[in-house]
């Protein structure tokens, strides 16, 4: 239930959608899919390209449609990009 515990305390913070959210780290997507699925507007940071490859796969599988906001993932180093765009 460790999943879970954490997609209820993200809600709770969160409050009520729809919000624009950056996952950072998303890894293979599951928060980003959830938080999708309840609205939300979101897009997930990974650097790992496997684990965007699964994330976008499982995705693409998704069956929830109703009330589904957006999800978009980017396959890159979080903090390169900070650092490109503060100059």
């Amino acid at each position: 239930m460790v999943f879970g515990d954490y997609f209820r305390f993200a809600t709770k913070h969160i409050g009520v959608s729809p919000k624009s959210i950056l996952e950072v780290g998303s890894g293979l997507g599951h928060m980003a899919l959830e938080l999708a699925r309840n609205g939300h507007f979101v897009t997930g940071i990974e650097l790992s390209s496997e684990s965007v490859k699964v994330a976008e796969t499982f995705a693409s599988k998704n069956t929830h449609k109703a009330n589904f906001g957006s999800l978009n993932y980017i396959n890159s180093d979080f903090f390169k990009l900070a650092i490109r765009k503060s100059i």
